[in-house]
Parts: C-alpha cells; sequence; structure tokens
C-alpha cells in the first residue's frame, strides 16, 4: 500500500484516539444531522478506521464534517491534540484516494471471457439496444441547476470503494420542476465521462399515471435491455430479480459499472426491485414523491430563481429564433411572465412555445393574460402540454381526503398555512398524516417554522381554477371559509383584550398573556392581512369588517400602519355595501388615524369627516363622535390648520362633556391645549392643560397622563420657566419609558433636551437627543426623527459645532422632503444655509485663509 494512503489512516486513528473512540453509532448520527443529510453506514466508517477504505468522492462532504466532529471531541480532553484546518484533511484524503488508485492499478481492462447467462451480447454504451435500453435525449439546456447537477454527478461518480453498495440518488419535485430533465443531463453527463461502460440504461416507471409500471415488468424490460433473450427469461418474479441481479453481477466484471435512470417512480416499494446488489452500479431516480423509505441520498428540486427563469424563458425562444429580441425588448414583461409561471420550468416552456407560435405577440400581452389567477391555467397550455394536465397527475393519487385538505391548503388566505388555520378552516382536527402525503408529494412545502406551509403559486391557481368549476367544491370551500374567518376573528378578539389591558391582567381564551398573543397576530399577520380582503365578498363581508376593526391595537403597537390603510379601506367600503353605517363609520375614523400616521394628512381629514357623516346616521353614538371629532382636530393641527383644529376639539369636549366620557374630555382638553400651544395663547395652553390634567387624577390613564404633562412643559419653556420644564419632560419621559412607549419617549427626551438647552446644559441635551434618535429610528417614526434632528442642530450650535449643525439640519430637511412637509423644510433649510455659513467661516479662521478682497488682490 502507498504511503499517502498510510498516512492519511495514521492521521485518522490519532484523531479518532484523542476524541475517546466514538461509537460508530454516533459517528452515523452525524451523517443524519447534516443538511442535506449523509447516508453513511457503520461498516463504511469501519473500513475507514480499519486501514481497509478511503472514503470516496461521494463521502467527502461527510469525511470532512467527521474530521471536525473529531478534533472538537478531541479538543474536550487534556491530549493535546492539534486540530487541522478542513482544507488540510481535504487534500490529505485526495493523496490518499490518489495512491490507493495508483497501488490497485485501477479497473482491469480486459473482459470477463465468461458470457453473460443469456447468449446476447450485453447492451452497454457502445451498442444498440432496443428502446427501452436507450437513455432518451437530455432536451433544452439546463437553466439554474447547476448546483442540483454538481451535487448528482458527484453523488453518482464510480469509486474504489468499501464493498457496500451505493445509496440511490432520487431527485424529487413538483410536477413540471424539470426532474427528467436534471436526471437526463446528468445520465448523459456520465456517460461521456465514460463513467459506466457497462451500460446506461433508462426505464420509465409512469408513477404519476393510473397505471404504474409493476416492478417486475420493470425488471423483465431491463433484463431484456441488458441482452437476455426473452426465453431465457424465467417463470417467476423471484426468479427473474435473482437473474436481474445476477446478470448486473457479470456486467460489473465484464464491462465495467451500469447507470440505471428510473424516471417517475410513483413509490420505494417500484424501485426496491431494480436496485442492484453489485457495490460498482449507481441508480438515479425521480419521482413527484419523497422516497423516504430507499435510505436514498435525496435531491429536492426547488423552483427556479427568478434570473435562472429568464434565462430558461430566453433559450428557449432563442432557440426558435436566434433574432427574436422580444425579451430583450422587454424585460420587465418577461420577468413578470417568469413570476406569474411561479418560476416552473414545464410553465416557462410553455410560455416560451406561446411567444413562439406567435411572433408578433408582445410580451406584455402574454404577461396579461396570465395575470388572472382564474384563468392562468387555461393560457398555460400550447397544445401539447399544459401546466393542469401535470397537476392532474399528482393529484390523482391523493385520496379524498388528502384532495380536500390540499385544496384548503391552497385556498388559504397568505402566503402560507398553519396547522392551526387549517384545522379551523377544515372544521376539527387534522386527519393523521394526511399533510405528510401532501408534502411528500410536492403540492406543498414545508416551511422554516415547523407546522407551517407553502403552496406554490401555480398550485394555488390550478386549485382555484378547480374549484370554480365545480360547484360542489366551491360550496365546501364557501363553508370553510365561514369557520375560519369565524376562527380568526374570535382569536383576533382575545389578542385585543391582551393589548388594551394593563401589564399582568390575566390572559383571556387561548393566550398565555399579551407576549404570547403578539407572537401569534406576528406569525399570523400576512394571512390575516389576506383574509381582511375578503370584505369584497358579500358573503364574508360582515365578518371581514368584523377582523379589520379587532386588529387596530395591533397595527398601532407594531406601527403597521400601510397595512392598516389597507385594511380599513376595504372594511369601509364592505360595511358601505352592507348599509352599516356604524361599522362604516368605525372603519372610517380608523382610517383617518392609519392615514395621519402615514403622513396623508388631507385624506385622513376627509375620512374623519366621513366618518362623522356616518355617524349622524346612527342614535347614540356621541361618545364614538367625540373621538372621532378629537381625530380630526389632531389631524387639522398637524395640517397647521389650528382655529378648524381648535374648534374640532371643542366640539370634542362638548360631546364628552354630554356623556361624561372622563377620559375623552380629558384627551380632547389636551388636543385643545396643544393647538393653543402652537397659536402662542399660552395662558389659555395652559388652562385647558391643566383642566386636563384635574381630569385625570385617579391615575387609570397613564398615557394620556404623561400626554398632558409634556405638553405643560412645553408651555413652561415658551413663558420662560425652563427648570419647571425640564422637570416636567423628565416625569412624562419616564412615566412613557415604563410603559414601554418608545415614541413618545423620544418626544420628550428631545422636549426635555430644548429646556437643557435653554438652560446652558448642552452637553446633556446632547445625550437626550442622540438617545431620542436612537428610539425614533428603532420604531420608524421619521416625521419625529426628522423633528429632532432639526433640533440637534440648535444644540449643536449651541455648543459651537456648526459644521455638525449643518449636517443635522441636512437630515431634517432630506426627511422633510421625503415626507411632504413644505413648513418644516423650509425651516430646515433656512438653519442648514446659516449652520453651513458659520461652518465655512470657522474653516477660514482654522487654516488662516485670509479674507476675500485680498485673495482677489493677490
Amino acid at each position: 500500500m502507498g504511503e499517502q494512503a498510510q498516512r492519511f489512516w495514521d492521521e485518522l486513528a490519532a484523531v479518532y484516539e484523542a476524541a475517546a473512540r466514538p461509537t460508530l453509532g454516533r459517528l452515523v448520527r452525524l451523517g443524519h444531522r447534516q443538511s442535506p443529510p449523509a447516508a453513511v453506514s457503520d461498516a463504511t466508517i469501519s473500513g475507514w478506521l480499519n486501514r481497509r477504505t478511503v472514503p470516496g468522492p461521494a463521502h467527502t462532504r461527510y469525511f470532512l464534517a467527521m474530521a471536525t466532529f473529531l478534533q472538537a471531541e478531541a479538543a474536550r480532553g487534556s491530549g493535546g491534540y492539534a486540530a487541522r484546518p478542513e482544507e488540510w484533511w481535504r487534500q490529505l484524503l485526495l493523496r490518499a484516494r490518489q495512491d490507493r488508485k495508483g497501488s490497485r492499478g485501477g479497473r482491469p481492462a480486459r473482459k470477463d471471457p465468461q458470457r453473460p447467462l443469456a447468449a446476447q451480447p450485453l447492451a452497454g454504451a457502445g451498442a444498440t439496444p432496443d428502446a427501452l435500453s436507450t437513455l432518451p435525449a437530455p432536451g433544452p439546456r439546463l437553466a439554474g441547476r447547476a448546483r442540483e447537477l454538481d451535487t448528482i454527478l458527484a453523488l453518482l461518480r464510480p469509486e474504489e470503494g468499501d464493498g457496500m453498495p451505493a445509496p440511490p440518488v432520487a431527485v424529487s419535485g413538483l410536477g413540471g420542476a424539470g426532474k427528467t430533465s436534471l436526471a437526463l443531463h446528468a445520465a448523459h453527463a456520465a456517460r461521456h465521462a465514460d463513467w459506466f461502460p457497462g451500460g446506461v440504461y433508462f426505464v420509465d416507471l409512469h408513477g404519476a399515471e393510473d397505471h404504474p409500471v409493476a416492478p417486475d415488468n420493470a425488471v423483465q424490460a431491463l433484463l431484456r435491455a441488458l441482452g437476455v433473450a426473452p426465453e431465457r427469461i424465467p417463470p417467476t418474479p423471484d426468479e427473474r430479480a435473482g437473474l436481474y441481479r445476477s446478470v448486473l453481477e457479470r456486467t460489473a466484471r465484464a464491462r465495467g459499472p451500469v447507470l440505471l435512470l428510473a424516471d417517475n417512480a410513483a413509490a420505494s416499494s417500484q424501485v426496491v426491485p431494480l436496485l442492484p446488489g453489485d457495490p460498482a452500479h449507481r441508480v438515479l431516480i425521480t419521482s413527484r414523491n419523497v422516497l423516504a423509505q430507499l435510505g436514498a441520498q435525496q435531491v429536492r428540486l426547488p423552483m427556479l430563481t427568478p434570473d435562472a427563469s429568464l434565462e430558461a424563458l430566453a433559450g428557449a425562444v432563442a432557440a426558435a429564433a436566434c433574432d427574436d429580441r422580444r425579451l430583450a425588448r422587454e424585460e420587465a414583461a418577461a420577468r413578470e411572465v417568469c413570476r406569474l409561471c411561479g418560476h416552473l420550468p414545464l410553465a416557462l416552456q410553455i410560455a416560451a412555445a406561446l411567444l413562439i407560435a406567435d411572433p408578433g405577440k408582445p410580451v406584455a400581452e402574454l404577461a396579461d393574460e396570465l395575470r388572472d389567477v382564474d384563468t392562468r391555467m387555461e393560457y398555460l397550455d400550447d397544445g401539447e402540454r399544459g401546466v393542469r394536465a401535470t397537476f392532474d397527475l399528482s393529484c390523482r393519487r391523493l385520496t379524498g381526503e388528502q384532495a380536500h385538505l390540499f385544496r384548503l391548503m391552497a385556498l388559504a388566505p397568505g402566503p402560507d398555512v398553519s396547522a392551526e388555520t387549517l384545522a379551523a378552516s377544515h372544521g376539527g382536527p387534522l386527519p393523521p398524516r394526511a399533510v405528510d402525503a401532501l408534502v411528500r408529494a410536492h403540492l406543498v412545502e414545508p416551511r422554516n417554522a415547523r407546522g407551517r406551509w407553502r403552496v406554490h403559486d401555480l398550485v394555488r391557481a390550478y386549485a382555484v381554477a378547480g374549484m370554480r368549476a365545480d360547484e360542489g367544491l366551491r360550496l365546501r370551500w364557501e363553508e370553510a371559509r365561514t369557520r375560519l374567518l369565524d376562527h380568526y376573528g374570535d382569536r383576533v378578539a382575545e389578542a385585543r383584550k391582551l393589548l388594551l389591558a394593563s401589564a399582568g391582567t390575566p390572559a383571556p381564551g387561548g393566550f398565555a398573556d399579551r407576549d404570547a398573543a403578539l407572537a401569534w397576530l406576528d406569525a399570523e399577520r400576512t394571512s390575516l392581512m389576506a383574509a381582511t380582503a375578503w370584505a369584497a365578498d358579500p358573503g364574508h363581508a360582515a365578518a371581514a369588517v368584523r377582523l379589520a376593526l379587532g386588529l387596530g391595537e395591533y397595527f398601532g403597537r407594531r406601527r403597521l400602519f400601510d397595512d392598516a390603510v389597507v385594511a380599513y379601506e376595504q372594511a369601509v367600503h364592505a360595511a358601505r355595501r352592507l348599509g352599516d353605517r356604524f361599522d362604516e363609520a368605525k372603519s372610517a375614523n380608523n382610517l383617518g388615524v392609519a392615514l395621519r400616521r402615514t403622513r396623508r394628512l388631507e385624506e385622513s381629514a376627509e375620512a374623519c369627516c366621513a366618518a362623522l357623516r356616518a355617524y349622524e346616521e346612527v342614535s347614540g353614538t356621541e361618545e364614538y363622535q367625540a373621538r372621532t371629532w378629537y381625530s380630526l382636530g389632531d389631524t387639522l393641527g398637524k395640517l397647521r390648520r389650528f382655529d378648524e383644529a381648535a374648534a374640532a376639539h371643542g366640539e370634542a369636549a362638548r360631546l364628552a362633556g354630554r356623556t361624561g366620557d372622563t377620559r375623552a374630555l380629558a384627551r380632547a382638553e389636551n388636543g385643545r391645549g396643544y393647538v393653543l400651544l402652537h397659536q402662542s395663547r399660552f395662558t389659555e395652553a395652559r388652562i385647558a392643560l391643566e383642566r386636563a390634567g384635574a381630569l385625570l387624577k385617579d391615575g387609570d390613564e397613564p398615557f394620556l397622563e404623561a400626554l398632558v404633562v409634556n405638553n405643560l412643559g412645553r408651555v413652561l419653556r415658551h413663558t420662560g420657566h425652563p427648570e419647571e420644564a425640564e422637570s416636567a419632560h423628565r416625569r412624562a419621559r419616564d412615566a412613557f419609558a415604563r410603559q414601554e412607549e418608545r415614541e413618545a419617549e423620544g418626544t420628550c427626551r428631545n422636549e426635555r433636551a430644548l429646556a437643557l438647552a435653554d438652560l446652558g446644559e448642552f452637553a446633556a441635551a446632547l445625550e437626550e437627543q442622540r438617545t431620542a434618535l436612537a428610539l425614533l429610528r428603532d420604531v420608524g417614526e421619521r416625521h419625529r426623527e426628522a423633528t429632532v434632528s432639526h433640533d440637534l442642530g440648535l444644540t449643536l450650535q449651541g455648543l459651537g459645532r456648526h459644521a455638525e449643525a449643518a449636517e443635522a439640519y441636512a437630515h431634517a430637511a432630506d426627511l422633510f422632503a421625503d415626507l411632504r412637509d413644505p413648513y418644516h423644510l423650509g425651516r430646515a433649510r433656512e438653519r442648514l444655509a446659516a449652520a453651513r455659513a458659520l461652518a465655512g467661516k470657522d474653516r477660514k479662521e482654522d487654516t488662516g485663509t485670509p479674507p476675500e478682497r485680498w485673495r482677489d488682490q493677490a
């Protein structure tokens, strides 16, 4: 044996001993934990450790992981083993592998003189076998599958082994994902590399069809392809299977290893009789199902990336007409076609065929045809192939129960579906293992989070088309939607109670606490938003409006104001169609708040006015009207329409006083005080704010109390009492911090900084403003961030740091410009110009640059 192989075994033995000789079972489990799992037997590992074999290329990835593991275990001990880098182990392994090949002299070139059992020549790579033993053409050039192709070839490459059969390689994926094409490209590459001089054989098992090929029939077909005369094939299946393995063993000795490509397998049981016993041979399998029982190396085929999809579409069109420039001219439309095809290779081939068949067809026109999910399946058919037919084959083998669950998952709202959502729409506990069957068939994909699944966009379109075409299925789906909306509405109502309650309040319903409720809302957010869109359906409008209104506190807590605008716009229209003026008014008021938070102020005022008009048609709504007048006043104040804002807050106070709603009255007085402050009517502002504070002495409204205190601090600062102002802002800041109201805390910190600056304490002011900016950036409140950045410029100028002040003003100006706030933008630009002028003067003084007139004379 060569020196390099001996060195490899010596080094492996040293690290194995240093690692305290872990059991073979533990090392096997190490392979199972790899991604993708590596199937390595204990006998294989024993061969390495006992100096009989060297790991082949198929085991390189596992061996390097094992070496890393052994070195980590060795480091736990006190033996002082010196760990080596991964590349060192790789090079050691490569040299040992080459050493083994050289000492064994390679594979014998001569053929075994013994003839095979049949009196016919074996069909090999150079023979002319019948159709079943002829490898089909690989089809169009692969796009976006280089990684998967390399993986398959690495697993198929024949090597000097350890006497154990190599595990099969199983390629699985959704129908139309390109499994057969990938496998054929791999098989042709292997044949051209002369890896399988014994032959490369192909058999189609028709696993997705009504009558898959029986395993024994596949064995007989392969026996004939291997050159066994029909009259020499035994009469019983067991005898035929024995002959098949015997012929493959003789083929290995006479010609060399064989590659068998078993395409379109239905189940593991269909493939097991085809597996050779000789370790030299390789088997490549494709299936729509994950054949977990085979112990195969699994290669799961995902959808193409967007760029690879465009490459595949363009390649197919160019193959038919190299001068076709439509895709280059309309790249955006071509990418949209790829997206609407779900990046599925079959759909892309059909789209290409449609463009090829009609050379004058714009790509944008095809995109328009595919955009409607209800009719997409009709267009993805070129007369010879159809996506619908492909998916029909995948669904044909489902049981009735599995098919029903599949439709529920495909038609569920949002990009994925949770087990809880599926059970709710199903109307009870899920049937055992039913979803697993859908995962194995690649009709649904498991997400990273356990208990959540995703359905491919084209599969979803297929399910929609099937439901639309069958009245019975449509009625079952409507019932499922009703169950799901009721479930969502109840869960959101439970979560809302927790979000409104003070900390430590016992949790209602199924949530452990407020954090658990928020976690559920976060996980289901996209599905909940999609379900609110069902408000457009008259049969589900009321439940969808209830759901949207129940999400208000969550939208505010997570600052999802764009989501809120979408949900409430849908709710307003749905309630209006239902003639429900009360829910229309509530939805319009919530819409006004959401629009204000997204700085769409004119629209916000319009929504609040629409809510007030709707409330006027419903008796007993003074309490709700008071809230809406307050919202309108808040919006008008931000529009700097102060007289109208004061009037709106006054109307809110009047209605709150009539209903005896102390909290609403205090809020209205606070709003009026804020507006009077901006009108420089400081005495009136202080009276309004102190009246608001007097109404809140019981401490039940900590947020509103802190808001009033902060506004009083503003009045005190503007009236020449900076010490009292600083104290008020500090109290409000601490109160908001205790409530984890970060936006309000950031605002208070900035107000306190202004009071500190008035006191000449610029360093302390600077620290408060920087903390305020961090808080506001963290919550994504850009308008307040702009305000604080502007005020930071004032503080920096107070410190004489004019260049830094200019940077702060510039940042504020950029934000105000983005937010379309012309008033504050004008102020920021004035400050910016002044700060830049002062900064320029500072630079001249620092560098001793002569005045301008002296430079002119020079």
